[in-house]
């Protein structure tokens, strides 16, 4: 299934890169070294925490709107988009 949700990226004061989080998945997100890299964990980490949940029988919660996102100043707020069935097929 393809899935669209917004993550938002915050930079991180203790070391270089971004923590990055989906404020409608629960669980602890990822981390990136830079925004490159941060897009490529966060597909990862969505893809796979969206498989757990489909194989868990667990409701998929609708995306937010980014506008109705709450973020903090100098936080990135993007879509990232990711697909299971891909994911499914690698296994």
């Amino acid at each position: 299934m393809r899935y669209v949700f917004p993550a938002v990226f915050r930079k991180q004061t203790d070391v270089a890169g971004y923590h990055i989080f989906f404020p409608d998945i629960q669980g602890a997100g990822t981390v990136g070294e830079d925004l490159y890299d941060g897009i490529d964990m966060a597909q990862d980490w969505l893809c796979g925490r969206l498989f757990e949940m489909e194989e868990n029988g667990e409701i998929v919660p609708r995306p937010s709107d980014t506008n109705e996102i709450k973020y903090e100043k100098d936080d990135i707020v993007t879509l990232i988009a990711t697909d299971t069935d891909n994911y499914r097929h690698f296994l």
